[in-house]
C-alpha cells in the first residue's frame, strides 16, 4: 500500500513536469477506486491512496480536459468516514469549484 500511496502522491509533479502525460495520468489515477481488495489493501488502504489521489489532482487540476470525472470522484470522497480524507475532499470542491 506504501508504494501505491507514493506513486499516485507524486503523479500530480510528473503530470506538472510532463503535461503531455496529464490525459493518461488523470485515467491511471481515477482507477484506484476499483482496485480490488487483498489481505494487504484494505478499504482503508484506498481511502489514504483516494487521499493521496485528490492531492495529485490539486497540483494539475487546471490543465485536466475531463475536470467533470475528477469532481466526481472527489466528491464521492466527501462521504469518507476517514476524516481527512474527507477534509482533503471538501477543501478541494471548495477551492475548485467557488
Amino acid at each position: 500500500m506504501t508504494t501505491v500511496a507514493n506513486t499516485i502522491e507524486n503523479l500530480g509533479k510528473i503530470a506538472k513536469a510532463k503535461p503531455y502525460l496529464i490525459q493518461k495520468i488523470t485515467k491511471e489515477i481515477l482507477e484506484v477506486e476499483n482496485v480490488k481488495l487483498t489481505p494487504h489493501l484494505t478499504e482503508e488502504c484506498k481511502k489514504v491512496i483516494a487521499e493521496k489521489a485528490i492531492g495529485s489532482f490539486d497540483l494539475f487540476f487546471d490543465k485536466i480536459d475531463e475536470k467533470n470525472k475528477v469532481l466526481s470522484f472527489v466528491e464521492r470522497q466527501e462521504k469518507s468516514s476517514r476524516k481527512s480524507l474527507r477534509s482533503k475532499a471538501v477543501e478541494f470542491v471548495r477551492n475548485h469549484c467557488e
